[in-house]
């Protein structure tokens, strides 16, 4: 049987309050990215890189940079395409320390992102 403490707790599991909060870079390009990481310093661990930031050719670099100093990533990009495509981005991302990815579309394209995903998680 379950217990209203057994629901609780999975309805709301315990997160550490450093990652309540998801700071959203929202910028174009990698340099004021990176301004902007260190003017918040260790207050913020959890960033959100938008799609205007994906465009920028440092992309990756900066999600290395920021995971390799602890910090959670976010890749906000809204994939949509066919399965396939999807898949294949996703694939990219993994093994890159990347927390979650947002992916729109249908259910052929939401099980190709999760089936593609090894270490990143889907966020439709």
């Amino acid at each position: 049987m379950i217990t209203r403490s057994d629901a609780d707790a999975v309805a709301h599991p315990s997160i550490d309050s450093r990652d309540r909060l998801i700071f959203a870079l929202d910028v174009p390009d990698a340099d004021t990215a990176r301004r902007t990481v260190a003017a918040l310093g260790d207050s913020v661990q959890f960033y959100k890189l938008g799609l205007e930031l994906a465009m920028s050719p440092e992309y990756f670099g900066l999600i290395d940079e920021l995971t390799a100093t602890g910090r959670k990533v976010f890749a906000d990009l809204k994939l949509y395409d066919i399965p396939a495509t999807v898949a294949a981005a996703v694939r990219r991302l993994n093994g890159r320390g990347i927390h979650f990815v947002t992916v729109h579309g249908d259910r052929a394209i939401m099980e190709a992102a999760a089936d593609a995903a090894v270490d990143v998680n889907i966020l439709a």
